[in-house]
């Protein structure tokens, strides 16, 4: 393990330690800064970092340990590796520099047991993750180009240049999930980069693409259970076989879970006790009463009790995650095995019990409802459409420290609907999607970030539409992947779905948050019509999306200057 620490156990261990499987030990006196990333190349243990000397001796930002001692690689890299991958016998160092071994080389390198060599002219700017993927070298980052080409955050190397990546979808996406080492996509959407695909679609990294002939009508909701893939939502067919509202893939072909579902499913959880467990706005699962909640033991279909009850006209369990143990459901409820609880339960393995008083308040005369949980920091937290959280004010988001709830922050605010709709954990940050305009009293446009102590945006967030909402984030390829029902993210053209990279100064082309010399030459170099320009940002040069980088975005760059 390495990264930012000086203990490992009750050992002193200078920010990398081993584990036995019964005691943590150091290896030799470790580094003298953070260790970023580990690898194994040619039997050594490789690491990656900010520091400068690996077991007292001198090792810039990258060094081997023998299962003894700690050595350098050539004279090292001249700035932070945040990333190590292996990849056609070669090791492969992705980061923040400009040159490995003394030789130019821009965010990446590789090492071929002996010397340092550039891939090609590299990245504008950071690279953060890496990984070998049918053949090819990926790479993800903060970068706006590789090997001079427009690549906006991720490319792939195949052994001689880089390329880049696809376009979005034509409609709202739902779920995300990540199956067999691939991005997948469920919701309303029939095309993806220019595609065509029935309401789900897979990203190997390089192009969308169909999982046999899809659904014939929304995907609401993705995990994966005993290896196959599950796609939960309002279908009757999957790949051309009847399916009610549930059906998995195993890579191949679609088929069916028992008899499925009488209505819509709207949360999956893949493990919990062995079991699938399903929730949604259904009263059978397969020919079995169970009320808006299942499990499958992989051959039938089983009531969690009595299930949710309550609501106007029926209930509904919109999501579902694990907590200390416990199965935890949220929703539109207001019961759960007959007992009040207040849009969120918990199932212990025997009987559902609440969570305090749970969330209440109506917004705008909606009823409460949660939307969306996860697990950050030992708490669990709750998002979705309410006013108060076990009595205590909460504006649509609130925190369950397994004794009693409290707000995070002010939490959240619109015109008219404060809705979180969608939540996941990013960079050591809490991630909340939905409606909202306000995060914490900060402007935050449909997505925003808590830190633990206050929200703040992501960038200008999304928008485009009348009524522009994230429903689904999850983290793939070091990436955070938003999608729901927008069309520009942080400003520029997005449809659908976005994946998002550290804030870019307007003007810095580079990516080393200053505006400066180096910007100005890129500018230069890419003087005139931007070729197969379509949408704002196709050309990175291009500030003022015109398709052609002239006077005006010369002018642009020169007021940001510094």
């Amino acid at each position: 393990a390495g990264g930012w620490f000086i203990s490992a156990g009750e050992t002193a261990a200078n920010y990398i330690a081993r584990w036995d499987g019964a005691t943590w030990s150091p290896m030799g006196s470790g580094m003298d800064d953070p260790v970023y990333a580990l690898a194994v190349y040619n039997g050594e243990l490789i690491a990656g970092g900010e520091f400068t000397t690996a077991g007292g001796t001198p090792a810039n930002k990258i060094a081997r340990w023998n299962g003894q001692t700690w050595s350098p690689l050539g004279s090292g890299i001249n700035a932070r590796v945040y990333t190590l991958a292996v990849y056609n016998g070669e090791l492969i160092a992705g980061g923040h520099f400009t040159s490995a071994g003394g030789t130019a080389a821009n965010s990446i390198a590789r090492w071929d047991g002996a010397t340092w060599s550039p891939l090609g002219s590299g990245m504008n700017s950071r690279v953060y993750a890496l990984t070998a993927y049918n053949g090819d070298l990926f790479a993800g980052g903060w970068f706006a180009t590789a090997g001079g080409m427009e690549a906006n955050y991720i490319a792939r190397w195949d052994g001689a240049s880089w390329s880049s990546l696809g376009n979005g979808m034509n409609d709202r996406v739902y779920a995300l999930a990540v199956y067999n080492g691939e991005l997948v996509a469920g919701g309303d959407f029939l095309i993806a980069d220019g595609t065509g695909v029935s309401y789900i679609a897979r990203w190997d990294g390089t192009s969308w693409s169909t999982l046999s002939s899809g659904m014939n009508y929304w995907v609401y909701a993705l995990t994966e259970y005993n290896g196959e893939l599950i796609a939960g939502g309002q279908f009757a067919h999957a790949g051309g076989t009847p399916a009610n509202r549930i059906a998995r893939w195993d890579g191949t072909t679609w088929s069916p879970l028992g008899s499925g579902m009488n209505w819509r499913v709207r949360a999956l959880t893949g493990y919990y006790n062995g079991d699938l467990i399903a929730g949604g706005s259904f009263t059978f699962a397969g020919e079995t009463p169970a009320n808006y909640i299942a499990r499958w033991d992989g051959t039938t279909w089983s009531p969690l009790g009595s299930g949710m009850g309550g609501g106007d006209y029926y209930a509904d369990v919109q999501t579902l995650t694990e907590y200390n143990g416990e199965l935890i459901a949220g929703g539109y409820f207001t019961t759960a095995d007959g007992m009040p609880a207040n849009g969120i339960a918990r199932w212990d393995g025997a009987s559902w019990s609440p969570l305090g008083n749970g969330i209440t308040g109506s917004i705008h005369d909606c009823p409460p409802v949660v939307n969306a949980l996860a697990v950050y920091k030992g708490d669990l937290i709750a998002g979705g459409e309410f006013t108060t959280a076990g009595g205590m004010p909460a504006s649509s988001i609130a925190r369950w420290d397994g004794t009693s709830w409290s707000p995070l922050g002010s939490g959240m605010s619109a015109p008219g609907d404060e809705t979180v709709h969608s939540l996941t954990v990013y960079n050591g940050d809490l991630i909340a999607g939905g409606y909202f305009t306000g995060a914490g009293g900060t402007e935050a446009s449909r997505i925003a970030r808590w830190d633990g102590t206050s929200w703040s945006p992501l960038g200008r967030g999304m928008g485009g539409g009348q009524y522009p909402y994230v429903n689904a984030v999850t983290v793939y390829d070091g990436e955070l992947i938003a999608g729901g029902w927008f069309t520009t993210a942080d400003g520029q053209v997005s449809a659908y779905w976005a994946r998002w990279g550290p804030d870019v100064p307007l003007g810095d082309l580079d990516g080393d948050c200053t505006v400066g010399r180096t910007d100005l030459d890129i500018l230069l170099a890419t003087w005139g019509p931007c070729a197969d320009c379509k949408l704002p940002g196709d050309c990175p040069a291009d500030l003022d999306g015109d398709c052609t980088v002239g006077v005006v975005d010369l002018l642009i760059l020169l007021g940001n200057w510094g």
